[in-house]
């Protein structure tokens, strides 16, 4: 199935199922009162170890909380392929059974992704001083590491799409991720550099005509991550059947 096809599907796959936009209402919601209640605690909190405490824990709370959401929408996205249709019940189906694996996978990304963001920081700090470049190039030369880093980062994508459609362990849908990105490698980039170009433009523009860049974030958790996840399910799922 070609990129375009896949698309094209996902698209009317997402206007079919109004019901996915229900998940990111909920997220919102409890993300806020999580947040309410960081900022309550850190008034309270004067201590720098309790500060510190705090803040592990309300990061480690917050992921499992995306995690929990992401785990229920990718599962909805499943039954979308499958059956067309979808619902709160899968949802939180697919929540209470992933989500703490999923939790693991999230932040075996999140490792990744910051090793890369360090390399490529200290990375052009130490190179830039090794060769007395200029701030220009310093830069340039980040960026150039920054994305190279990333360029394997993608091959982890599919990784919580094998633990959640297909049910493997952790380590076993980080393998087969990254050996199904190494024989998809361009269609894998080219999806995640659309949507990268798509979410880029969307809160540069709606931020820049309306000046409210909350306005973009909401545009893309209601419509552009959901179709991302429709997106690669449908890649992944029809890839793998046509084996």
């Amino acid at each position: 199935m070609s990129i375009l096809s896949t698309f094209s599907k996902s698209i009317k796959d997402y206007f079919k199922n109004p019901i996915l936009i229900a998940p990111p209402i909920m997220l919102i919601i409890l993300a806020s009162l999580l947040s309410y209640l960081s900022v309550f605690v850190n008034y309270k909190i004067s201590n720098a170890l309790a500060v510190t405490s705090w803040f592990v824990f309300f990061s480690a709370v917050y992921l499992l909380l995306v995690s929990f959401f992401f785990s229920g929408i990718i599962g909805m996205t499943k039954e979308i392929f499958d059956k067309k249709k979808t619902s709160l019940k899968s949802f939180w189906f697919y929540s209470k059974k992933f989500f703490l694996k999923n939790f693991v996978v999230v932040l075996v990304f999140l490792i990744a992704y910051n090793l890369v963001s360090f390399t490529a920081y200290y990375g052009a700090l130490y190179l830039g001083k090794a060769l007395a470049l200029s701030s220009t190039y310093a830069q340039i030369l980040f960026t150039a590491i920054y994305f190279l880093g990333l360029l394997l980062v993608i091959f982890l994508t599919f990784s919580n799409f094998y633990l959640i459609l297909f049910n493997f362990q952790i380590f076993t849908s980080i393998k087969k991720s990254i050996i199904f990105v190494k024989k998809r490698y361009l269609s894998t980039l080219s999806i995640v550099l659309i949507f990268f170009i798509i979410i880029t433009l969307l809160e540069r523009f709606v931020s820049k005509i309306i000046f409210n860049i909350a306005l973009s974030e909401l545009i893309n958790l209601f419509i552009t991550y959901p179709i991302l996840l429709l997106v690669l399910t449908r890649f992944l799922l029809t890839e793998e059947k046509q084996k």
